[in-house]
Order: C-alpha cells, then sequence, then structure tokens
C-alpha cells in the first residue's frame, strides 16, 4: 500500500531446506516407527489372527434418558461406535477443527481488512476533498473562497495541519495534528466511537484516535504530552477517543494550538464535499483558483486501497485451498481406514437386508456426526487465531478492526460439510463393492 519495490527474486536458503526436510521426515518417519513399534510387539500367533474390535462401553449420553431414549436404535449405534475408538474420534475431530478454523481465519482476516475502506471513507474521512493553499488564507480570503463555490461545495473547512511527536513514557508516536475553530469540522470528519458521537473538543483539550490510544495506554481523562520541538513538550487533556484506521491523529481548537505551541494557526488547507456526482469536474474548478496549490480527491485514495485489497481475495482463497486438501486428506483416510477394518460388519448388514441407502447411512453417520464436532470447535478455534494474524500484522500506519461476519462462519461450515460429502460419495462405491460371501468367511 505504502511502497514500489523491484520484482521478487528467488533464492534458495539451504539451512531452511534441511530444516524443513528433517521436519518432514521427523513427523513422517516418527509417525511409522510408533505404529510399526506396537504391532512388532505382538506375539506371532496374535498377528496372524484378526484383530477383535474394541469392546464396547457406556456412553455419557446414555445417563441421560430424556435424551437417549429419544434416538433411534442406528443413531445410539453410531454414537457408540464413534466413541469405541477414541484416537480415531479425536484424529478426525482436529483434522476436521483444523480446516474449519483455517477458513474461519481466511475469511476474518478479509473481513478486517477490506471494510477498513468503507469504515474510513463512508464514516470518518467524509470529505471529498483536501485543498491545498499556496499560502495562509486570511478570514477574508476564506470567505471569498467558500462564497465563490458555494453552488458547487457543500461544506469548506479551513482547518491547520501540523506533524508532532506524542510522548509516553519510552513510547514515541508520529501524530497528524488538525486544528480549527470551524464548528462545520464535524460534518467533514466523523468523530465517533461504539456506535457514539465524540464531542469535538473544547479549549485547551484534545482528542485521539483509538489506536494511539491503546499503543499508549490512555483514556478519556488522560493527559497526553506533545512534543513540538527538539527538547519542548505540551501537555492537554484528552476529553475524547474515536475510532481511525490510518494514521494516528489528534484534534483540537486553533485557540488551543496557539495557547500550547505558541505558533500562529495559518489557514493553508481545507476540508471540503460536494453533492455534484462529477467529483473531477468540481475539483478542476477547484485547481484553477487563485492561491489554490492542489486539489487532492479522496476517491482516487478509496480506489487504490480498494484495489489494492482485491488482491487479498488470491491469499484467501489460497488458505481455503489448503485448509480443502487438509480436510479432504483427514476424513478420506479416517473414512477409508474405517471401512476396511468394518468390512465383516458391512457385509453383515448387507445379508441381514440393509438396503444400500442404508447402510451407507449407517457407515457415513459417523462421519457426519464427526464433522459436525469437529466444526463446532473449529469455529472457536479460527476466531483465536483470526485475532492471533491480527495481531502480527498490525502495522504502524494502518488499524484493522478484528471482526468475523456471520457469513464467513457459514462458509466456513460450508466448506467443511462440502468435503466430507464429496468423500462419502468417492467412499460409496467401496461399500458397494464389498462381497458378502468373500467377506465373512476371509477369517477361515
Amino acid at each position: 500500500m505504502l511502497y514500489g519495490f523491484s520484482s521478487i527474486e528467488y533464492v534458495f536458503d539451504a539451512s531452511l531446506a534441511v530444516i524443513s526436510m528433517i521436519a518432514s521426515l521427523v513427523c513422517s518417519v516418527g509417525v511409522t516407527y510408533i505404529s510399526c513399534k506396537a504391532e512388532l510387539m505382538e506375539m506371532p500367533a496374535q498377528l496372524l489372527r484378526p484383530k477383535a474390535p474394541k469392546p464396547g462401553k457406556r456412553v455419557l449420553l446414555e445417563y441421560i434418558p430424556v435424551l437417549w431414549n429419544r434416538l433411534g436404535f442406528l443413531r445410539k449405534v453410531s454414537i457408540r461406535d464413534i466413541l469405541r475408538y477414541k484416537r480415531r474420534f479425536f484424529m478426525t475431530v482436529l483434522g476436521i477443527a483444523g480446516c474449519a478454523a483455517l477458513v474461519v481465519a481466511a475469511m476474518g482476516v478479509r473481513d478486517s481488512i477490506r471494510n477498513i475502506v468503507n469504515d474510513q471513507f463512508n464514516t470518518i474521512t467524509i470529505y471529498d476533498y483536501n485543498i491545498a493553499f499556496i499560502e495562509a488564507q486570511s478570514q477574508q480570503e476564506r470567505e471569498e473562497f467558500t462564497q465563490k463555490f458555494s453552488d458547487v461545495l457543500s461544506q469548506c473547512v479551513f482547518v491547520y495541519t501540523d506533524e508532532m511527536e506524542v510522548v509516553q513514557g519510552n513510547n514515541i508516536k508520529k501524530v497528524s495534528i488538525v486544528a480549527t475553530d470551524d464548528p462545520n469540522i464535524t460534518k467533514v470528519i466523523g468523530l465517533h466511537l461504539d456506535g457514539q458521537t465524540v464531542p469535538y473538543p473544547d479549549f485547551g483539550k484534545v482528542v485521539i484516535n483509538d489506536k494511539l490510544a491503546r499503543e499508549l495506554g490512555l483514556s478519556k481523562g488522560d493527559t497526553i504530552t506533545i512534543r513540538y520541538d527538539e527538547v519542548n513538550t505540551a501537555k492537554a487533556e484528552i476529553s475524547g477517543i474515536f475510532e481511525n484506521y490510518v494514521g494516528n491523529y489528534l484534534f483540537m481548537t486553533a485557540k488551543t494550538y496557539q495557547s500550547l505551541f505558541g505558533k500562529e494557526v495559518l489557514y493553508k488547507n481545507a476540508y471540503a464535499k460536494t453533492q455534484e456526482e462529477d467529483l473531477y469536474s468540481v475539483s478542476a474548478q477547484l485547481s484553477k483558483a487563485e492561491g489554490v496549490a492542489s486539489v487532492s480527491v479522496l476517491n482516487d485514495m478509496r480506489t487504490m486501497v480498494d484495489n489494492m485489497m482485491q488482491g487479498l481475495d488470491y491469499i484467501i482463497l489460497l488458505v481455503i485451498a489448503c485448509a480443502c486438501a487438509l480436510g479432504f486428506v483427514v476424513i478420506y483416510n479416517l473414512n477409508n481406514i474405517n471401512i476396511i477394518e468394518r468390512t465383516r460388519e458391512i457385509a453383515t448388514l448387507k445379508v441381514l437386508g440393509f438396503y444400500p441407502r442404508e447402510t451407507r447411512s449407517y457407515v457415513f453417520r459417523e462421519t457426519i456426526m464427526l464433522t459436525s464436532i469437529g466444526c463446532l470447535f473449529g469455529l472457536g478455534l479460527g476466531k483465536l487465531l483470526h485475532e492471533f494474524v491480527m495481531e502480527q500484522i498490525s502495522i504502524e500506519a494502518v488499524s484493522f478492526r478484528k471482526q468475523i461476519f456471520l457469513p464467513s462462519y457459514l462458509i466456513a461450515v460450508a466448506v467443511t460439510f462440502m468435503i466430507t460429502f464429496l468423500v462419502n460419495l468417492i467412499l460409496q462405491k467401496k461399500i458397494e463393492k464389498i462381497n458378502m460371501a468373500e467377506s465373512l468367511k476371509s477369517i477361515e
């Protein structure tokens, strides 16, 4: 957003490659070693015999008759089977939760970052033009300018801007100071916090943006220290804190500025609004006015930021694709293992007269239950992951609102269930191909 860089140069980092390879081998070979060791500790005679299924146990839900008695027989069986193989249960829930959490975090980052354009330019910086003058404008010149363009400008507020530093202990932050005595300033700058309007400060007081207050540990009623040259500082009371997402700002009256810093307020800028649809034709008229140095159209900045934010969608799609791959691998492998280990059980169901649809439902009902449980955990984990990511990408010039909209949660759930249904669709042919006679006599 702020800088232009040269083309990307790709380099090979040998140490990073070695670390990645070692980590991959430790994970893959380590799991293989643990699995093989458990099997090889058995006696050969035990390994030749088919492994007996784990014994079933009473589940917690059975101790709640109001709920348990309302469940059908097959659903009771599915619940017992899910909790019988606890290792598989936790692996599946963890994998599905990881998939849902990644999608929630990715969508949450999009919600938090993409929306700063609307938050900043629709509710805070609500003027259309920043007009810079060659020289400071006197009272008469300001009135003449406003009168001359009254037909195209609905608001024109002259301001004085300055750059200073705020000091709080060891923290030093650069701030943009805006000073004016025009009461219409609140019509071109929206000062609010949590939906409540923040009044423009009186004499001797200032208002600051929320990120600056948060980083310096300041609140309403505290005193802020402003350094205006190498050695001198001034103190002012904070009368309010307002939301802002781009830059650090400090608003005050012109009289407060003169009192604090002993400097004359020189009105060399103006914030203006128009009711005209063609912003650029008005900008051209303003630029031709005598004494005007430049006219910045805020819509240009809004468009630039919005276009840059669109590139974020590719990153979000990449994260979602990785999440889908994780979910697919976990659900497919565990479902496939489940079907292989229960081949005789499934064959028995077919012999008993279960229809193909009933057989599939019997097997896949467990996967759907596990997906539901995994989604519940995943939504919570995704919220925590989103907060962590937003903390890491925090930068000096921009503040992000940590927010995840309801549609993002719904998308995460939909994506996770879509993967589950896709895996079930792929594996249903495996169930249909199970031969009843061969499966039942496999032990002999």
